[in-house]
């Protein structure tokens, strides 16, 4: 999936994630090769390192923020 910061799309080295579908679950996996900023990729926005989403729960090393549609998902670190 393509990863934003600002109006700026990050190049593969900088960013890189995926979507991965099975069973009618969806998995999310961010992971940032910058400092921390917030990105924005799929519904989701970060502002850490890793994170790994799936429904309305994230896993992240790194950042504090993990919302969609303005809306906080719940963490786990």
């Amino acid at each position: 999936l393509p990863v934003t910061e600002g109006e700026r799309k990050l190049l593969p080295t900088e960013a890189t994630c995926m979507e991965i579908s099975i069973d009618g679950r969806v998995d999310y996996y961010l992971i940032s090769h910058l400092p921390p900023s917030l990105k924005r990729f799929g519904p989701f926005e970060f502002d850490g390192e890793v994170a790994h989403i799936r429904d309305k729960t994230a896993r992240i090393f790194g950042g504090t923020i993990v919302r969609t549609k303005g809306e906080r998902l719940e963490i786990f670190k």
